[in-house]
Formats: C-alpha cells, structure tokens, sequence
C-alpha cells in the first residue's frame, strides 16, 4: 500500500532538483523563496495526494504509475524525453552523472585494484548500454544473447524443416514437428524484433541532442549533512506538519547555513 505522502515527496523531490539544476546552470544563487516556487510546491502536494487517493492499491514501486525510459536504455527519440523547465525561458537540460573508479592510496593489493579496473574498463558490461554514450566513437549494441539466439532459431528452423520434408512421416509425428517448427518460427521473430540494446537510429538521434545533457555540480542537500535535515522537512511538508512557506523559509535557511559552513 502507498503512503499518503509517497508521490507529493516523489514529486517534491523532481521539482527542487530542478530548481537547483536550472539555477546552478544559470549562475544564480541557490534559492527557492519566489511565489512562483511555492505555488509548484503546492500543487506537488495536492498532485500526490490526489494520487495516492485514487491509486491507495497500486504497489509502493514508482513504476507504478511513473517509468522512465532512460535508466541505462537509450530513447528512442528525442520526444520520449520530458524536459521538467519550470517555464519555456529555461535550457532543456537532461541532468547527467559521472561515475568514478578509483583504487585506494593505501591498498595492501594495489596490483589487483589496478587488474580489476583494467578488466572494468576493458569488458563492460553487456547488461548495461551506458557504455555506449557520451562518445564520438560509439557504436550501435545487440541485446544480450541476439546472435546466440538468432543463431540458434535458425538452426532449429533449418533442422525441423528438413525433418518435415520426409513424407514417410507418421501423421502425429508430422504434427509434433510442425508445432516445434511455429513456436521456433515465432521465437526467431521476436528475436529479430528485440534486435537492439541500442539502434543506429536512436544512436544517430542521440547526438543531435547530447549537447543538452548536463553534469551539475553536487548540490549542498547531496554534500552535506544538510541532506538528512531535507528529507525530514519535505516528509513534514508532505504530511502537513509545517506550510509550504515555512518549508520554503527552512530550506533557504539551511542553504545559508550551508553556505557559511563553506566559508
């Protein structure tokens, strides 16, 4: 069962993202007093209410009723993508990560760490597409197992053809081999429908935009301790313990706060 704040915090947690990204893009300092924030924080909360009231047996997983398509898979086009500007004024950013691997300074095994980034960077994984990106060189993937499989429906294919072409088949025998034959058929059909992890079309698709992918810096909420402080507010807020103005008015204390910190 959902909890009545599941989706306002879900919600919540998108816009301030936003705001924080679209602010650090355009050089400002990071605030979220304006009427206008309020009043987007507002609706959050009425949205997820109204929500999780219509939806009280959907499944605690936000895909649910929210998926996204570019967890580790590449949109097929650009208008799968949803930009969440605050008004048309703003950049379409697409927020982008950077992972990093590193081997520890004081390892006793400084020749295994380094064996095993070697292998990381050298075999990818082939269950994940990220690999893929953010390159000038970057090619189109299979799915996992396509040729294997491909390969296989083929065989199959070729092999139960061949047996049906002998006419001194008995009749159940023909039968039995003509329902192997239809389920290897369709298994060769979806195979080739499932072709790519990623396409040359979306790859080709993928970098007329890429240049709308941007890497914000951490945020003070991400840095510091001030994120355990945030997730308490905003299950506040959520749960009408405290107004969307007296959450406004702690968030931008706690960026002052921060900010002196860093001083």
């Amino acid at each position: 069962m959902l909890t009545p704040d599941f989706y306002s915090s879900w919600l919540l947690e998108l816009l301030m993202k936003e705001i924080v990204m679209q602010q650090q893009y355009a050089g400002k300092p990071l605030s979220f007093g304006d009427a206008n924030t309020v009043a987007l924080m507002q609706r959050c909360l009425d949205v997820g209410a109204r929500i999780v009231a219509l939806e009280s047996n959907s499944s605690s997983s936000l895909e649910g009723l929210f998926f996204s398509t570019t967890w580790n898979v590449l949109p097929d086009t650009e208008k799968h993508i949803v930009y969440l500007r605050l008004d048309e004024a703003q950049p379409m950013l697409t927020r982008a990560y950077v992972d990093l691997l590193a081997v520890y300074a004081g390892t006793e095994h400084p020749e295994l760490c380094i064996d095993l980034l070697e292998c990381l960077m050298t075999n990818p994984s082939p269950y994940l597409a990220i690999d893929q990106f953010c390159y000038p060189d970057a090619e189109p993937r299979y799915m996992l197992g396509y040729e294997e499989n491909l390969a296989e429906a083929k065989e199959k294919i070729a092999l139960l053809t061949e047996q049906l072409a002998d006419e001194s088949l008995a009749l159940e025998e023909r039968e039995a081999l003509e329902v192997q034959l239809e389920r290897w058929e369709h298994s060769l059909e979806t195979t080739e429908s499932q072709k790519w992890k990623v396409s040359p079309e979306s790859l080709e698709s993928y970098k007329g935009w890429v240049d709308r992918l941007y890497f914000p810096e951490p945020s003070i909420f991400e840095e510091t301790q001030i994120g355990s402080q945030l997730y308490s507010l905003r299950h506040q807020v959520c749960n009408g313990v405290i107004t969307v103005e007296q959450f406004v008015k702690r968030l931008d204390e706690l960026v002052r706060m921060a900010q002196e910190e860093a001083k």
